[in-house]
């Protein structure tokens, strides 16, 4: 890109997660910055413990106003992507991306992308999470633009999609960065409490109920796993975010290696996946329900019933573990 300003929208995957979040709100600022108009779409709604966050309040949510999304998509002269490999996973604002005319481009870490739906692809599965990508893009083209905002949202990227490095963090560049975003000026502690000791009191009884209701174990495999209905969901009024971390607790368990969470939705079943290190459970997510992700963090959009999940879970995990 020169000089010129450009139209630019960046957008990112459905349920946007920290690091969805963090890769396209710091990309976006950054390019604000060197005098792009940059408008930000997210697919739908945005959980409330990453609120906080730098210019969120200036995203477009799709779900909203599908018709101003359309507007500006039709107007742009970029799309960027992060954190999204492909398209089709945004289902129905796929439609309207499909038919704009900006050049694309894609940042992301996860594997296999389709290259035949981007201009430029910057894809490293290798890397922690977008969010590192980002930072090194930024540092590459001026380090100087980096400033506290956008370091918290390297910051929130990189500490969530390594799950507080439980993940991908056997390697000093994630470290490297954090120490550099320190001295951006950004409160680690802050920003932790921000994001994991802010539960509703509703999301923190759905977190005990289902842990001390719900959780089977498949103990001759190490597996453990949660299945929740759509009524349960919604008797501890269900909002985006509610789920997120359930999935990773039953790891804490001695002799679990895989966990899972089954949660039924208005129009599909969400299957969530996690593993120690030396379990893959992508091939689970990819082989079984046509998912994908990371080696110890995978899911999958399922449309059947509940039970016809669980079943296939259970079958999967009696054939592949």
């Amino acid at each position: 890109m020169s000089q010129q300003s450009y139209k630019i929208i960046v957008t990112t995957h459905k349920n946007p997660d920290g690091d969805a979040l963090g890769s396209s709100i710091a990309i976006s600022r950054f390019l604000r910055k060197l005098g792009h108009k940059v408008s930000i779409v997210i697919p739908d709604a945005i959980p409330s413990f990453y609120l906080w966050m730098p210019d969120i309040d200036q995203a477009i949510i799709f779900d909203d106003d599908n018709a101003l999304c359309f507007s500006i998509f039709s107007d742009a002269d970029y799309l960027i992507a992060t954190d999204l490999n492909s398209l089709s996973r945004n289902m129905s604002m796929s439609v309207s991306i499909n038919n704009i005319k900006a050049f694309r481009i894609c940042i992301d870490h996860h594997l296999d992308p389709p290259q035949n739906e981007w201009d430029i692809l910057i894809s490293d599965n290798n890397v922690s999470s977008t969010s590192e990508i980002i930072y090194d893009l930024l540092t590459y083209m001026d380090p100087n633009l980096i400033d506290k905002q956008i370091a918290e949202c390297i910051y929130t990227g990189i500490y969530t999609d390594t799950n507080k490095f439980f993940h991908c963090c056997n390697c000093s560049h994630p470290y490297e960065i954090i120490a550099e975003l320190i001295k951006k000026g950004i409160n680690v502690n802050e920003i932790n409490n921000l994001i994991y000791n802010s539960y509703t009191y509703d999301r923190f009884r759905l977190l005990g109920y289902s842990i001390y209701e719900k959780l089977k174990f498949i103990e001759n495999k190490g597996v453990a796993y949660i299945k929740l209905t759509q009524k349960e969901l919604q008797e501890f009024n269900y909002h985006p975010g509610y789920t997120e971390g359930i999935v990773s607790m039953p790891l804490s368990i001695e002799n679990v290696n895989v966990s899972a969470l089954i949660s039924e939705r208005k129009d599909h079943i969400k299957i969530s996946l996690r593993s120690k290190a030396a379990y893959d459970v992508r091939y689970l997510a990819q082989r079984y329900f046509n998912g994908g992700g990371h080696k110890n963090a995978s899911g999958a959009d399922f449309y059947g019933s509940l039970d016809e999940a669980e079943k296939i879970f259970i079958e999967a995990v009696e054939e592949y573990l």
